[in-house]
């Protein structure tokens, strides 16, 4: 079976089935414009510190079951985090930082699956039901 990367950008995230979740909080409607000199420090996640067999610590799972493991091809080897078991919607939360403008870019691997391999990032996280999501299905549109 070859196996195919769903490049969306360059933040260097593996799995099978994954979600994530780059923003938290409130409507972007409730927070105040920011001052037009006021700057944001760039947020970057690599998994190569991590133990293996673990979560990220800060990280929420909302679905599914999560572990960062060392994985071939990792844009920033050794480690990616992984979803490792099967879950109908798996997804978690990488921070509960607010961003009020951003630009993200995220790498996907799918491994398995037979319906569904698909990727994304969850964006405006209220809870583990509230929360925008765009994603990509390594499945969809083949033959």
């Amino acid at each position: 079976m070859r196996r195919r990367w769903l490049d969306l950008g360059t933040a260097g995230m593996l799995a099978t089935s994954i979600v994530l979740g780059a923003c938290g909080g409130s409507p972007l409607e409730s927070a105040p414009p920011p001052a037009p000199a006021e700057t944001f420090a760039a947020s970057r996640w690599s998994f190569d510190q991590d133990p293996a067999g673990s979560v990220p610590s800060g990280m929420s799972v909302f679905a599914g079951r999560w572990a960062v493991r060392a994985e071939a091809g990792t844009p920033s080897a050794p480690n990616a985090l992984c979803q490792t078991a099967t879950a109908e919607f798996p997804a978690l939360q990488l921070s509960s930082e607010l961003h009020r403008d951003m630009a993200v870019s995220a790498r996907f691997k799918p491994i398995s699956g037979r319906e569904d391999q698909a990727g994304g990032v969850l964006l405006r996280v209220r809870d583990a039901k509230n929360y925008y999501i765009v994603r990509a299905n390594a499945l969809e549109g083949t033959s």
